[in-house]
């Protein structure tokens, strides 16, 4: 399985972009992280200012974690238009960051897999050569809700004619 399963995924439509769909962060979990690492910052500023370097450097130890936390989540997403899907994330190969893209075809997935356990669920995208992609997990009716999408943005764009045309 490739990528890790998100719990704050949210399916948006693409600004600049009719009819592709984005798997991003919610907007509200973007918004609790960003004031928790400014919120972490506060401490350090007192701790340097009451001349307490052990504690100045913990806690920017701590902000520099919520940063990072931050960063990993901001780079994770999910494009899918046309007969393209593109999965971005960030990752951490021999202690340096890289962003990461992997760009699929939609005649290659074979189907999205949804696994249950009682008000729990976990999607991802399963390709024909068997690779598997994590999307979400969640609360049970959010990632159906999510994975049926996927799903139909994914068979619209395989039914859609290139785009080439001919004159």
């Amino acid at each position: 399985m490739r990528g890790r399963f998100r719990r704050d995924a949210a399916l948006v439509q693409a600004p600049r972009a009719p009819g592709a769909l984005l798997l991003v962060r919610d907007s509200r979990s973007r918004t609790v992280w960003r004031v928790v690492t400014a919120a972490s910052l506060v401490p350090a500023l007192v701790d340097l200012r009451l001349e307490r370097p052990l504690l100045t450097l913990a806690q920017l130890v701590l902000f520099g974690v919520f940063l990072v936390v931050n960063l990993v989540g901001g780079a994770w997403s999910w494009r899918i238009a046309g007969d393209e899907i593109v999965v971005r994330w960030l990752s951490f190969e021999h202690m340096r960051p890289r962003v990461k893209i992997d760009r699929l075809h939609t005649n290659d997935v074979r189907r999205i897999g949804i696994a249950r356990s009682g008000y729990w669920a976990q999607a991802w995208l399963e390709l024909q050569g068997g690779e598997e992609y994590a999307l979400c997990e969640g609360h049970i009716t959010a990632v159906e809700a999510i994975a049926q999408n996927v799903q139909q943005t994914v068979l619209l764009a395989r039914a859609a004619p290139s785009s080439t045309t001919i004159h």
